[in-house]
């Protein structure tokens, strides 16, 4: 009797050591993304709210999910480059399998390069979205958006803007922002959470413009 005891107190101790390694396993290989995903799903503003760089956000926001699909907190303009904006996207429940940086950088007075990447929880992946062009005509308040690889390649290179210039601004607000400015608030190793975002699944769509 008491050798099955001790067998059985053996194997629950051998469980709970497995659970408590699988534990620590898990939460040292969640990305930034993946935490930045939790908050957002679970709508832990406070969360958010230890990033100084991110403009404050509250439960009295949530209107924002109704009006336009979602939710945005955008980085506060001061702590970024010249030039430059981004904000999380986090999108409505029954879209919540993402969550979007979503940025932008002025080329010239008139023209602004629009670049979004998304994180799918599920895959575990980030997408590089295809960059868009906004152009603000200067005699007008007429704006134009732009799509096609033409009219995007002809405004890159009317500015001197090449593709090396574009994945150096998407490293910048992916690292440089958003994975530094959340280790930093929450006490995380930068370098290594940056190795670990570094390693996810990327798909770059950047120049892979609609037909």
């Amino acid at each position: 009797m008491k050798k099955r005891k001790h067998i059985l107190l053996s194997a629950i101790l051998l469980i709970i050591l497995f659970l408590a390694i699988a534990c620590i396993i898990y939460i040292k290989g969640r990305t930034t993304m993946d935490k930045i995903f939790f908050a957002a799903a679970t709508y832990n503003f406070k969360t958010f709210n230890q990033v100084p760089e991110l403009d404050p956000v509250s439960n009295e926001d949530t209107a924002q999910f109704e009006n336009f699909g979602g939710m945005s907190i955008r980085y506060k303009e001061e702590y970024l480059s010249n030039g430059i904006t981004a904000k999380l996207f986090i999108p409505a429940e029954e879209k919540q399998k993402n969550i979007q940086i979503h940025a932008t950088m002025d080329i010239s007075n008139t023209t602004i390069i629009i670049m979004d990447i998304t994180y799918n929880d599920t895959q575990h992946t980030l997408t590089y979205e295809p960059i868009s062009v906004s152009y603000s005509h200067k005699d007008t308040l007429l704006v134009e958006h732009y799509f096609d690889s033409e009219s995007i390649m002809r405004f890159l290179w009317e500015n001197d803007v090449t593709k090396q210039d574009i994945s150096d601004f998407q490293d910048y607000i992916l690292y440089d922002v958003v994975v530094k400015t959340w280790t930093d608030a929450h006490n995380e190793d930068f370098e290594k959470e940056r190795e670990k975002v570094e390693c996810m699944t990327k798909i770059d769509n950047t120049f892979s413009f609609p037909e």
